[in-house]
């Protein structure tokens, strides 16, 4: 049996993490299952390093893959970010519980009757939206791309600019998998009370540099609440540091969602043993990723008669009409 370390804690700063990525590398993995591609970043300047393939799970890590990591990456990599199972269940049905756990916790506020700012609308933040609208909230939606901002039209949200949205939101939540999302000079904008908070991997979604540094005062009110006071007189909290709400202020996503995304990860890899064919670029998944262990433990079945039935072509025939 492999030998298993923990090397990450909650209460992290960024330097611990950065300490713990060279702990994992020093081990020198074969695999690496990762999560904002730092593992796979640490791999691309080293020599030795053996590593042969990877996982990344988040949009974050993916948008990294495709940009600063791109044509750099020695070993194939499965993007699990991009598996319908990822994307239907983790993402659409997972996300927007857990952050809401995190407001809820962090707050100790209502949900109901307040107007939140979702910046992005991918599988993310269309869970995210749909939940708080679930529980009363009217609900903003900031989203670039044209496609995903028709959707959230047509499923009744209000669709606007970034620069509309922080004067009408009581609450902004950026779920982009982006950095600046959410800007300081955006700061003398938010109403009076404003509460911003990140659900992005990073924390760098919201500027919270740049808030402090427009800011008068600031001092922690809750656990997970930072007040700032801008010169303007209003006041604007800040959840969990600007780090991932529904990790920082709660516990994640719920065990079930997370089965599937471990299982999905583990399959990739023994996919990848299994295999030598994946060649050194990014893979969107690993082949014939169904959930069948969760669906024999969930009480669920799938119908297979319909997979046995290959219809053939359909001859049709017509009647003659009647002669005479």
């Amino acid at each position: 049996m492999p030998e298993t370390k923990a090397c990450e804690s909650k209460t992290d700063t960024i330097e611990d993490h950065h300490g713990h990525v060279e702990r994992v590398l020093a081990s020198t993995p074969d695999l690496l299952l990762d999560n904002g591609a730092d593992l796979i970043a640490a791999t691309v300047p080293a020599t030795s390093s053996r590593v042969v393939a990877a996982t990344e799970d988040t949009t974050s890590g993916r948008h990294r893959l495709l940009g600063e990591l791109a044509g750099r990456i020695p070993f194939p990599v499965i993007v699990v970010n991009d598996s319908p199972i990822k994307l239907k269940f983790e993402n659409e049905h997972g996300i927007g519980r857990a952050v809401v756990d995190g407001f809820l916790r962090a707050t100790n506020s209502l949900i109901a009757a307040k107007t939140f700012a979702v910046v992005g609308f991918g599988s993310c933040g269309r869970s995210l939206a749909r939940t708080l609208r679930a529980l009363g909230a009217s609900v903003i939606v900031v989203e670039r791309d044209p496609v995903r901002a028709l959707e959230a039209a047509f499923e009744g949200m209000r669709v606007t600019s970034i620069d509309r949205a922080v004067e009408l939101a009581d609450a902004l939540i950026t779920v982009t998998g982006r950095p600046d999302a959410l800007t300081a000079d955006l700061m003398t904008s938010l109403r009076d009370g404003a509460v911003l908070a990140n659900v992005g991997h990073f924390s760098t979604e919201i500027d919270v540099a740049g808030i402090e540094r427009v800011a008068v005062s600031r001092r922690e009110i809750r656990g997970d609440v930072t007040e700032f006071v801008l010169e303007n007189g209003r006041t604007v909290y800040l959840l969990a540091r600007g780090e991932m709400l529904n990790l920082a202020a709660a516990n994640g996503h719920q065990i079930q969602i997370m089965d599937l995304g471990f299982a999905h990860q583990a399959h990739s890899m023994r996919a990848r043993a299994r295999s030598g064919c994946l060649h050194p670029r990014l893979q969107p998944r690993a082949a014939g990723d169904r959930p069948r262990s969760r669906r024999g433990r969930s009480g669920h079945a799938i119908d297979r008669r319909a997979e046995q039935l290959v219809p053939g072509p359909r001859k049709f025939h017509r009647k003659r009409p009647p002669t005479g």
